[in-house]
């Protein structure tokens, strides 16, 4: 029963994701964001606090992000995001 429901879930949050990295690479600029806050590490992801700038206004978002990403990092360490000209408040990783 669980296989029934919970692929076509896992299937449509996937396409979500890429939509929305994909959105964010298309449209979006490459910043120096500073680490403010690394929670715990839960099932292979961590949260992360993260401030960066753009066009001179100062952002402040926590997102979940992979461990393996945040392992060898701590607060106050840089890290290069890329934010969505769109909305800046949108950052994925710039790798």
């Amino acid at each position: 029963m669980f296989a029934l429901i919970g692929t076509p879930l896992i299937l449509i949050g996937s396409l979500i994701w890429w939509k929305r990295d994909v959105g964010i690479a298309a449209n979006g600029v490459s910043v120096t964001a500073t680490i403010e806050k690394k929670g715990k590490s839960v099932s292979g992801m961590r949260n992360i606090t993260l401030r960066y700038s753009v066009n001179d206004v100062s952002y402040k978002v926590k997102k979940s992000f992979s461990s393996i990403d945040f392992d060898d990092k701590n607060e106050g360490d840089l890290v290069d995001v890329i934010a969505d000209k769109r909305n800046p408040k949108k950052v994925m990783l710039d790798q």
